[in-house]
């Protein structure tokens, strides 16, 4: 049994290449330095706003991507740095599209992505589109966009996760400007949208 001063860290390097490999379901690989490089990850996720009588509806995908750092750690592996967000597609849908076409156009998107990615639908003041979501079989995270300024996501009455408009827009400003979230701008330095499909 080891005491405070006698941490068991002496691991072999093979040791620390297979609890990487059993810890992540990837196979580390060795640069070469030898150093054990942990694998990218790569998350998906959309987001939907369901747009209301006088604003169009849109569906942004993300990818949010962690890469190996340049320098490994003191045990001399290189550890995922950390994550930066590209927003890979914004799409506007015609305003007065019925819901169940933007819901189709979210469940589309979905069917060329990984199985199973998070995807958000604001639906503040709109409880009809989760229950038509649910008709449809498009799995969706309905969320409440509120007024005040708490700063973390809660649960609701209506079993939507409710967040302050000032928390998203602060978040969202945050990882722009620490370079965390790249948007594509097109050559006028505006941000591309893809009309329609």
């Amino acid at each position: 049994m080891s005491s405070w001063f006698e941490p068991e860290m002496y691991y072999s390097k093979d040791q620390m290449f297979r609890a990487h490999a059993d810890a992540n379901g990837v196979e580390p690989t060795l640069d070469e330095n030898g150093y054990i490089i942990i694998p990218a990850t790569s998350k998906w996720s959309i987001g939907g706003d369901i747009g209301q009588s006088r604003d169009p509806s849109a569906i942004c995908i993300i990818e949010q991507v962690r890469r190996p750092m340049d320098v490994p750690d003191s045990s001399g592996i290189r550890q995922l740095g950390p994550s930066t967000s590209f927003i890979r597609k914004i799409r506007r849908i015609a305003l007065g599209t019925p819901y169940g076409e933007v819901l189709n156009a979210v469940a589309f998107e979905q069917s060329r992505l990984p199985a199973g990615i998070p995807t958000w639908v604001d639906c503040t003041g709109n409880r009809a589109v989760r229950e038509l979501a649910d008709q449809l079989g498009v799995a969706i995270s309905p969320i409440q966009i509120t007024s005040g300024d708490e700063y973390k996501l809660r649960w609701n009455e209506l079993g939507f996760r409710s967040i302050s408009k000032s928390a998203l827009v602060f978040s969202l400003q945050a990882s722009l400007e620490r370079g965390e979230l790249l948007i594509p701008m097109n050559a006028d330095g505006i941000v591309g949208l893809v009309q329609g499909e």
